[in-house]
């Protein structure tokens, strides 16, 4: 887990988010989502109702704070704080749900419930990323697609609809 980047940027002077090149991050090689101007967070260009000063970024996908847990611009209904972490890029979890992409979900038995790889769909697309200042920079964009499993059934998340149960 780790702070989101902190960026001094007037978001009234930003035309197109993704032609930013402030907002690439040169060592994932991709854009980032989460970030703060110091007084706010946002996933993307929305500000989220979050506390900067605790807020606790996992991945592309998931954060927290110390009273919301976040898959990007949402805040995540009834989920715990306390137990929230993010498993991989496709999945996180609490003591009670599952989430994904794909919405909430009750495994069969979330005591068990693990993931079997790091939840990016191995086909990463490449892509050259061109930015507003005239640079560009060859990368990729991140798919969520993943697989899980408890002792009683095994699910697939392919970035599409809700998790499927695989028999």
């Amino acid at each position: 887990m780790h702070a989101p980047r902190l960026i001094n940027i007037d978001q009234n002077n930003i035309a197109d988010f993704d032609k930013e090149e402030v907002f690439f991050d040169p060592a994932t090689k991709s854009r980032i989502s989460y970030w703060t101007d110091g007084a706010d967070v946002y996933w993307r260009t929305t500000k989220l109702k979050a506390n900067p000063e605790c807020f606790r970024v996992f991945n592309k996908l998931f954060a927290r704070d110390n009273k919301h847990c976040f898959m990007q611009n949402k805040r995540l209904k009834n989920a715990d704080v306390n137990s929230f972490e993010a498993l991989n890029y496709c999945f996180a979890k609490d003591r009670h749900f599952v989430w994904c992409l794909g919405g909430k979900f009750e495994p069969y038995d979330i005591e068990t419930f693990e993931v079997c790889d790091d939840g990016l769909n191995k086909n990463l697309m490449q892509q050259t990323f061109y930015f507003s200042n005239g640079n560009s920079i060859d990368g990729t964009i991140q798919i969520s697609s993943g697989y899980a499993k408890d002792k009683h059934q095994v699910y697939c998340y392919d970035h599409t609809g809700k998790v499927k149960i695989l028999k």
